[in-house]
């Protein structure tokens, strides 16, 4: 062997001299480094698509006289088309609302003009833009639908990197780039966001104001200008930054799906991970449907390129934004998070007064002329909002934007480009004659009625982690009911027009009804309208106000603060934690309002010897940050029996806080109460919402210690969907595909005892029994019983009992349409013929819902139950 060392060394040193040895061996270690990183984040591997020619599979297909076009499923790379700038703008290229380019071209990945009642169907479909253009653009479209699809860009339109050093006074910033996010070769950096790295949530809202000086492809170095500097500055070394960087080249359009002058738009199921600007964006549309469409930041184990660092941003900019729609937007159960700005914003545009005597006022106009003969006009100045809405009786072309109105735009405080009538935002001037002599000072805005979205709805949807607002609304006529908002740095709510932007409008009978709002940075509902100043207008800018059911958490005084209001009524909302206390009387404050009616009941009080906490994180699947609400009681050592309690909704819909009560009762007897969120289809099917109750218990247990809880006597209960999932908890203990991934898998999901209030057991029957089967159930498992009845057949409780299953009572009314009674008594039957103790008591009469005595007797079997079981 001492013989062959010095060969074996020579020919190790003229390897290791070889460049081409060398370059293999860190090849073979640059592929090993990627592997362990793809199984970092679960097994993801680079699958950057197959080119698919999108645009032309379409054109054949509505060619063909198609009316239902099938996307076939797979991801596909797209590649950027050339189009006409006026096939995509219309009439007036100014509708793209983007700076003119050189030429007369612009580049979009799928172009859709002129489709009427056509249904394109992307279920599965990926769609990955291969330009930092938009992705798809509807012109001029009437009654079509798009659902399915998913859609992201690769490259991505923005970078990712780290802090690797701070000036003393945090003004300058050293970043480094990760090498598997875009360099930073070419165009401009915007809209920059710093990211904890152990939370992944953001470290304040955003900086603007910056320069960049670029040491090199991934190399830089920002220095705060302007505002910024006096922004909280609470960033760190190591903190990991976000920052948007796109090439604005002739031909580039922003946001992703752009819906041009369309009318009766259903867009459904789609989800975008990546845009240049914003995700969602029409333009002078009429009756458009957002629903379950979703903006979140992509998951580092679907991404297509596996990446050291998960993503930290989705878009660059606001997720849905719709401005001059003649019948505002439906937003129905979507999803906006992680983005550059806010998650929806509505509005229209005002149109500035130069000079108006007698009716006949001189106006420049935003963009474009929208203003009509024969509609009417909200009218605002100084003095607040005109009592009427004047008849246009012409529009004429009056010249363009003279110097003295140059200056002028110059001297108020309006975005610069407005200001300084960049790229012609305000070149166009026009005269507009009203039916009413009116004499408008100058600075007074007009807008068209009919072209602010009045009549929008934004109901249960999921709002926040953005720099922004949840909803920033200047419409009226609407309701924004049910949504849940989560760390929005600015309002949660803001209905308020901004002459900054010059958006209109001011918004009259608006309901804001049952939202949840937690850990907002700024006020969580703001009703406000100013012009020129600090000062609000007068009341009746906005009127017949409904502030009402909404829950507000830790979130700074005032939690609701109104403006300008004639006709207003707060009432049954609750506001808890951060801040001065509701009681102190600075939780709601009110300025320049008439006619208000304003009830400081701030919701279900807190019995004494309960101690109430929410908002609890205890799983993260698919970056969902699922949360619970916790009572126990303040006094005694424990550990206590506890009570997984969950709410209904048909697994679609519903809220933890409806157990909230139920959690402070079973609190006040001596228990500890949870009550939880859990995934909801059709965007999360069985058994997603199955795993999360498991995943629940697992943290409770987990976490005994800290709460109190006695992991020996823990029990479920719940009504309707509620109920069913208590129920599977009941009779799967040791059924390991249930279990899921949602953490704490050392901990045992098993439950102690179950109450299962008019739960359904066999989801085969209820197909036929339940008045609202046959719509619902296709939602919660992908299809009819038709063709998917095995999945109907596992997902069913009365498919699992067997002896180890747990106590359960089942309460149930005779008269229930949506879940039969007979559910109950065969799930009964078959717990009983397993040897299991089970128990029902049945409701003559009662429905789906138990009030009055029903509801009495309902909840004295409950407590007695749990009492006998868990004591």
């Amino acid at each position: 062997m001492s013989n062959r060392a010095p060969l074996i060394a020579g020919i190790v040193g003229r390897l290791l001299r070889s460049r081409r040895f060398v370059a293999v061996v860190c090849g073979v270690l640059m592929l090993v480094a990627v592997g362990a990183r793809a199984a970092e984040q679960g097994g993801a591997e680079a699958d950057p698509g197959k080119p698919f020619d999108l645009q032309g599979f379409i054109d054949r297909e509505v060619k063909a006289g198609k009316k239902r076009i099938v996307v076939p499923p797979g991801r596909h790379r797209v590649a950027a088309t050339e189009f006409a700038r006026r096939e995509v703008a219309g009439d007036d290229e100014r509708n793209l609302h983007v700076p003119a380019a050189e030429g007369n071209t612009v580049r979009i990945h799928l172009l859709l003009a002129g489709l009427d009642g056509v249904e394109i169907v992307a279920d599965n479909a990926e769609m990955i833009c291969t330009e930092p253009t938009a992705a798809i653009t509807f012109a001029n479209c009437t009654n079509v639908t798009l659902s399915g699809l998913t859609i992201d860009y690769d490259p991505l339109p923005f970078t990712q990197g780290r802090i690797t050093g701070l000036s003393p006074d945090k003004l300058v910033h050293e970043i480094e780039l990760f090498p598997d996010y875009p360099a930073a070769a070419a165009g401009k950096g915007w809209k920059y966001e710093i990211f904890a790295p152990d939370t992944g949530l953001l470290r304040f809202g955003s900086y603007y104001d910056f320069t960049i000086d670029r040491l090199g492809d991934r190399a830089l170095r920002l220095t705060k200008t302007g505002p910024s500097k006096s922004e909280p500055g609470t960033e760190r070394v190591g903190d990991i930054v976000a920052l948007a960087w796109v090439e604005w080249t002739s031909g580039i359009l922003p946001h992703a799906v752009f819906l041009n002058a369309c009318t009766g738009m259903r867009l459904e199921n789609v989800t975008l991970h990546a845009a240049n600007c914003f995700g969602f964006f029409e333009s002078g549309c009429d009756g458009s449907s957002y629903s379950r469409c979703r903006v979140d930041r992509r998951p580092a184990a679907s991404d297509p390129r596996p990446r050291a660092v998960r993503r930290m941003r989705s878009l660059n900019a606001d997720a849905f934004h719709s401005k001059h729609a003649a019948q505002g937007p439906t937003y129905r159960d979507c999803v906006a998070r992680f983005m550059g700005d806010d998650c929806v914003a509505i509005n229209g545009d005002y149109y500035l007064v130069t000079g108006c005597t007698n009716g006949k006022a001189r106006v420049l106009a935003k963009h474009v002329m929208r203003i009509k003969k024969g509609g009417a006009v909200e009218v605002t100045t100084v003095a607040g909002r005109h009592a009427t809405a004047p008849k246009v009786l012409d529009v004429a072309p009056a010249g363009t934007i003279t110097d003295a109105e140059k200056e002028y735009l110059h001297s108020q405080q309006l975005d610069g480009r407005m200001k300084n009538n960049q790229f012609g935002m305000l070149a166009g001037a026009y005269e507009v004659t009203l039916d009413e002599p009116l004499n408008l000072p100058r600075g007074s805005v007009i807008a068209p009625a009919d072209a602010v979205g009045n009549g929008f709805l934004v109901e249960g949807c999921d709002f926040g982690f953005n720099r922004s607002r949840g909803a920033i609304i200047k419409a009226g006529q609407g309701r924004i009911i049910g949504n849940r908002f989560t760390e929005n740095w600015m309002e949660a709510i803001k209905l308020s027009p901004e002459f900054y932007w010059l958006e209109a409008g001011c918004g009259d009978d608006v309901i804001i009804e049952g939202n949840i709002i937690t850990r907002c940075h700024d006020t969580a509902i703001r009703v406000a309208a100013f012009l020129h100043s600090d000062r609000p207008l007068p009341a009746g800018a906005h009127n017949r106000i409904t502030i009402k059911g909404n829950a507000i958490k830790d979130c700074p005084t005032p939690q609701i603060h109104v403006t300008s209001t004639d006709g207003l009524t707060v009432s049954r909302n609750t506001i808890a934690g951060g801040g001065e206390p509701a009681t102190s009387g600075k939780a709601i404050l009110l300025d320049s309002c008439l006619r208000w009616d304003v009830q400081k009941d701030f919701g279900i009080p807190v019995p004494e010897g309960v101690v109430w906490e929410t908002g609890i994180e205890y799983a993260n699947p698919d970056d969902e940050h699922l949360q619970l609400n916790l009572a126990r009681p303040a006094r005694g050592p424990g550990p206590f029996p506890t009570v997984l309690c969950i709410h209904g909704g048909g697994l679609c819909r519903g809220r933890r806080e409806s157990c909230d009560k139920l959690c402070m009762t079973l609190a006040e007897r001596g228990y500890v109460a949870a009550t939880i969120s859990y995934r909801l289809a059709p965007r999360y099917r069985f058994p997603a919402a199955v795993h999360d109750a498991k995943a629940a218990v697992r943290w409770l247990r987990a976490n005994a210690q800290k709460y109190a809880i006695d992991p020996d006597r823990i029990g479920a209960t719940g009504a309707s969907a509620g109920g069913y999932l208590a129920q599977f908890l009941g009779v799967t203990p040791h059924v390991p595909r249930f279990e899921g991934d949602g953490g704490n898998a050392d901990q045992s999901a098993a439950v102690a005892c179950v109450v299962n209030v008019y739960g359904p057991s066999d989801f085969v029957s209820d197909w036929d029994t339940s008045v609202d089967g046959k719509d619902l159930l296709p939602k919660i498992f992908g299809g009819g019983l038709e063709t998917h009845r095995k999945l109907y057949i596992e997902a069913s409780p009365l498919t699992w009992v067997k002896p180890d299953a747990a106590p359960t009572l089942c309460i149930h009314g005779t008269a229930d349409k949506y879940v039969a009674h007979e559910q109950s008594v065969w799930l009964v039957e078959k717990l009983r013929a397993a040897g299991v103790e089970a128990k029902l008591l049945t409701l003559e009469g009662a429905g789906h819902g138990f009030k009055g005595a029903d509801a009495e007797k309902a909840d004295a079997a409950l407590l007695e139950f749990f009492d006998a079981h868990l004591r």
